[in-house]
C-alpha cells in the first residue's frame, strides 16, 4: 500500500548525504519516542483515531440520510478543519464527475470568494459544514454567520436543517451555538488537536458527504498503523522519514523541504502537510536557536519548469520529498505527427510513463546536483491509501517534534496573531492587543510606502 525509497539521501547510494550509522543512531531516541505515542496522553487522542470506527459510522448515516434535494455542499474552515477534508475529497473522487455532491471550500475570509460562492448557490439545495475544533476562529464564525443569515431569510425556521456543526464535544461557542439552535453536530475528541484532526470527523464527515467512504480511510490507516508504531526505526516508514529529515536539516543544512507531488490528486495532500510540518516544528525553543525546517510543496511535472532549476543550481539547502502514485488511467498518445522529431517518438507511450520518466530524470538531476531526496509512494488516490498516508505522515511529524525537543501540538505563534486581529477588531478582552497594533502602526514611515 505505502512504500518509502531513501535511496537518494543515503551517502553510500549517491555519494551526497547521511549514512546508515548516522540513521541507525537515531534508533534509541526514536524508540523512546514512540513507546510515548502509543502510551497516549494530552493532545495523542489522533494515535487512536483509526481504531474507532463509531465516528466514521455515523457520519455515513448522517450522509445517507441528507435528503436528495441536497445537491451542494459547502465546507465552512481554514487550517487543519478544511486542508484535510480538501485533500480527500480532491483525490477520492473523480475530479470533474463525482458521484456525489459537488462541494465547495471555503477556506479564506476573502470576500470576493465567499461573495461568490454563496451567490451561486440556493440555500434549499445546500448543506453547510462549519468546522472548527475551538468553536471560536474568527474566519469560520464570520462565513457561519454570514451563510446563516442568508439560509434563514430564504429559508425561514428550515435553515437549521441545512447546517451540521464539527466541534469539540464540550467546550466552546459553535458548541454553545449547536446546542441553542439544535443543529446536529459531530464531535472532535478533546486530546486532538486541529492539524492532527483528518482521521477524526473533521475529514470523515465531509468525506461522507462528498461520496467517500468514511471507513475506508480509517480501514487504510488501521493497515500501516502497526508498521508506523514500531519502535525499530529500520521497519518504520514514519520514522525513517522523520528522522531522515531532522538528519539532513540539522547536520547538513538542508532547511527547505519540498514536497514535489507527482499526482494531481494528491496535489493538495502537499497543502496538508506543508501546514502540519510548518507549524508543528516551527517554534522558539528553551534553548538553542529556533527549531522547524521550512516546508514547500509543489507539483510534478509542472514545477520541473520552475521549480527545478532553483532546486539543482540554487543553494544547497533542500531536501525533495517526492510523493506518487503506483497506479494511474490508462491513457495514450496516438501514434500521429510521426515526421516531427520532438512528437514522433511520443507515439504509443503512456502519459503514465512519461510523467514516471520525468519524474525519475528529476531524481537523478538532484542527486547528480548533490541536492538529496526521497520517494513516499502509495498505490493509488483511492480512500485506503489516503488514510494510509494522512497516518505516517502524522507520526512523521511527531516523532520528528521530539527530534527537535518542540511540542508539535502548540502553535504559539499563531495564537498572537489570532489576538492581533481580534483586537483590531473589537473583541472584548483583546483591547491591549489593539493598542499594540496601533503603535506599530503609528510608527510607519510614511516615505517608506511609494505610490504611483
Amino acid at each position: 500500500m505505502l512504500a518509502i525509497d531513501l535511496n537518494s539521501s543515503i551517502a553510500q547510494a549517491t555519494g551526497h548525504g547521511i549514512s546508515r550509522e548516522d540513521i541507525a543512531s537515531t534508533g534509541g531516541r526514536i524508540a523512546g519516542i514512540l513507546a510515548d505515542l502509543r502510551a497516549g496522553g494530552r493532545w495523542k487522542g489522533w494515535v487512536d483515531l483509526p481504531l474507532d470506527t463509531e465516528q466514521a459510522e455515523a457520519a455515513a448515516r448522517f450522509a445517507s440520510g441528507l435528503p436528495r434535494e441536497i445537491t451542494d455542499a459547502v465546507i465552512l474552515g481554514i487550517g487543519g478543519s478544511s486542508l484535510g477534508p480538501l485533500a480527500i475529497h480532491h483525490a477520492a473522487r473523480h475530479p470533474f464527475l463525482g458521484p456525489g455532491r459537488r462541494m465547495h471550500f471555503l477556506d479564506n475570509s476573502d470576500p470576493d470568494t465567499v461573495g461568490a460562492i454563496l451567490e451561486t448557490l440556493d440555500p434549499a439545495a445546500t448543506l453547510f459544514v462549519a468546522i472548527t475544533k475551538s468553536g471560536s476562529t474568527a474566519e469560520t464564525a464570520s462565513q457561519l454567520m454570514i451563510a446563516w443569515d442568508r439560509a434563514e431569510r430564504g429559508l425561514g425556521a428550515r435553515a437549521r436543517d441545512h447546517f451540521v456543526f464539527v466541534t469539540d464535544p464540550e467546550r466552546g461557542d459553535l458548541r454553545r451555538l449547536a446546542r441553542s439552535l439544535d443543529v446536529p453536530s459531530f464531535p472532535v475528541p478533546t486530546e486532538v488537536g486541529g492539524r492532527f484532526s483528518v482521521l477524526s470527523a473533521v475529514g470523515l464527515v465531509p468525506a461522507a458527504i462528498a461520496g467517500v467512504d468514511p471507513l475506508a480511510l480509517l480501514e487504510g490507516a488501521r493497515r500501516v498503523r502497526r508498521a508506523c508504531l514500531e519502535s525499530d526505526i529500520l521497519e518504520n516508514p514514519a520514522a525513517l522519514l522523520a528522522a531522515v529529515a531532522w538528519l539532513l536539516d540539522t547536520r547538513h543544512d538542508r532547511h527547505v523541504h519540498v514536497v514535489l507531488t507527482y499526482s494531481d490528486r494528491l496535489a493538495p495532500v502537499g497543502a496538508w502537510f506543508r501546514q502540519i510540518w510548518a507549524e508543528s516544528l516551527g517554534k522558539r525553543r528553551a534553548s538553542g536557536p529556533p527549531a522547524g525546517p521550512t516546508p514547500v510543496d509543489a507539483r510534478g511535472a509542472t514545477d520541473q519548469h520552475s521549480l527545478l532549476q532553483l532546486l539543482v543550481q540554487g543553494p544547497p539547502d533542500k531536501l525533495v520529498i517526492f510523493l506518487d502514485v503506483r497506479s494511474r488511467r490508462a491513457v495514450t498518445v496516438p501514434r500521429i505527427f510521426e515526421d516531427l522529431p520532438s512528437f514522433g517518438y511520443l507515439g504509443g507511450q503512456r502519459l503514465a510513463d512519461l510523467i514516471a520518466s520525468q519524474r525519475r530524470a528529476t531524481e537523478m538531476s538532484l542527486a547528480l546536483a548533490g541536492t538529496p531526496s526521497m520517494s513516499l509512494t502509495v498505490d493509488d488516490a483511492s480512500p485506503g491509501s489516503l488514510g494510509a498516508l494522512f497516518y505516517l505522515l502524522e507520526v512523521s511529524t511527531a516523532v520528528a517534534g521530539s527530534l527537535y525537543e518542540v511540542n508539535p501540538y502548540d502553535q504559539p505563534g499563531v495564537e498572537e496573531g489570532k489576538e492581533l486581529a481580534c483586537g483590531l477588531l473589537g473583541r472584548k478582552g483583546f483591547e491591549a492587543r489593539r493598542t499594540e497594533v496601533e503603535r506599530f502602526d503609528a510608527a510607519r514611515r510614511p516615505d517608506l510606502v511609494i505610490r504611483i
